[in-house]
């Protein structure tokens, strides 16, 4: 066989998988609006029909840049190698917003402050449709909206596997994945709407601190044990929080370098191997168990099952980005230290 070069619209198509689920594209947009400076950020999400909306109050896009945007590598956070090395914006391909526009319909509506009118551009399938000032969707203050519909239009196996598996768990990521961002960005307003039924999943006020936030998520009760976390040395620093009380699951095990949200990795082994050493350890906790066949043969004081509980904890690490890759995979999840010790 000929080896031969894959023509654009094989590559547009294998570039595509850059965003796989509902959750990875809401993350991409949000992270957008954090890099826009925005303070509020409202996000609309309908599953039932590939639907979602992100409104915010950041910077906008200038007329030049709306002609631009959508196109794959090209983004205004980063433009050479040594750019990659320092960048501190959650986005620098410039893939994201390009996946998008292949497989949905994409429309982004933005005011910039320098600029009297509001600016609208379509792409659908990889093509611009639409570009240039709107009249429909004026705005009156700086900031952006980004409206996703049809979303995996050209992908029907990914939007079978995504029915299949249920749209309240896909919710569900969802709203996992809005917490996170509030949680280390307390300073910002998030807003979580399910358009299906215009009911509001997930809702945070501008805060001083991540317990704050925490405390608005989850409630006063799983806030109340919190301990502060705050230490220093050269350009390497920590802060956070944890609670030594406890929860049934890690659901509330976050762990941040530079304001991003790393998956499991050696770090939370170590964190693990950390608490497990200290008073914390594991504790088994006795509950009577439901009733049965086999009820009547044992004392219900004796019939228990051990529940393992695990500690609570958010640290924010931040350093030097030159000290570790943060290229491993499309979301940003996973990253590599140079020298990274466990002991």
């Amino acid at each position: 066989m000929t080896i031969r070069r894959l023509n654009d619209s094989a590559i547009r198509k294998l570039r595509a998988s850059f965003i796989s689920t509902v959750a990875q594209c809401v993350v991409e947009l949000a992270q957008n609006s954090l890099d826009a400076l925005a303070t509020t950020i409202e996000i609309h999400v309908d599953m039932t029909k590939f639907f979602f909306q992100i409104i915010d109050n950041g910077t906008g896009i200038t007329p030049e840049d709306m002609e631009k945007i959508g196109q794959r590598y090209a983004t205004s956070k980063c433009h050479t190698l040594e750019d990659l090395a320092h960048v501190t914006t959650y986005g620098f391909r410039g893939e994201a917003l390009a996946t998008l526009a292949e497989v949905s319909a994409l429309e982004i509506i933005s005011k910039h402050p320098n600029y009297y009118d509001t600016y609208c551009t379509i792409l659908k399938g990889g093509q611009r449709l639409q570009c240039g000032p709107t009249r429909s969707s004026r705005r009156k203050k700086p900031g952006t909206i980004i409206i996703i519909r049809d979303l995996f239009f050209t992908y029907p196996v990914r939007r079978k596997h995504l029915s299949e598996n249920g749209f309240i768990n896909e919710l569900e990521n969802v709203k996992k994945s809005v917490e996170s961002l509030a949680l280390i960005h307390p300073q910002v307003t998030f807003t979580l709407v399910d358009a299906s039924n215009d009911s509001k999943i997930v809702t945070t006020k501008k805060a001083t601190t991540n317990i704050s936030t925490f405390r608005q998520l989850f409630g006063s009760s799983l806030a109340q044990n919190l301990d502060s976390v705050y230490a220093e040395e050269d350009d390497i620093k920590i802060d956070g929080f944890f609670s030594l009380r406890g929860f049934h699951t890690r659901q509330h095990q976050y762990f941040y370098v530079n304001k991003l949200l790393i998956g499991c990795n050696e770090i939370y082994k170590l964190i693990d191997e950390i608490f497990n050493q200290s008073s914390f350890g594991k504790k088994n906790y006795e509950l009577p168990l439901k009733s049965g066949s086999d009820y009547s043969k044992y004392k219900k004081s004796s019939m228990t099952k051990s529940l393992e509980k695990y500690p609570i904890f958010l640290f924010h690490l931040t350093c030097p980005t030159t000290i570790y890759d943060k290229c491993l995979d499309p979301a940003k999840s996973m990253i590599e230290f140079e020298i990274f010790y466990l002991h």
